[in-house]
């Protein structure tokens, strides 16, 4: 039996609703020390809306963020287009 390679290809997109303060804690630099070297408020909600789409995780189950509530941190309109498939 032959096998053959494809690459799959999704577009996800998602709303993603945080308190400001989430942001502030995950950009300082104690938060960096202990957990992520997270950048800027983008990168902090990358990180969360990754995290939420890929492992299914509330904002409490993602490291570092476990003293939160999992209401300050919400996720809607999940989309996903795009998808494409490439025969190699």
């Amino acid at each position: 039996m032959a096998k053959r390679k494809f690459t799959v290809t999704f577009v996800v997109t998602v709303d993603v609703d945080v308190e400001q303060t989430i942001i502030d804690d995950a950009l300082s630099d104690d938060f960096k020390e202990a957990f992520y070297d997270l950048k800027a408020a983008t990168g902090v909600v990358e990180h969360l809306a990754y995290n939420h789409l890929r492992n299914r995780a509330s904002l409490t189950q993602i490291d570092g963020f476990a003293q939160w509530s999992d209401g300050d941190a919400s996720f809607s309109n999940e989309s996903w287009d795009g998808d494409e498939v490439k025969s190699r």
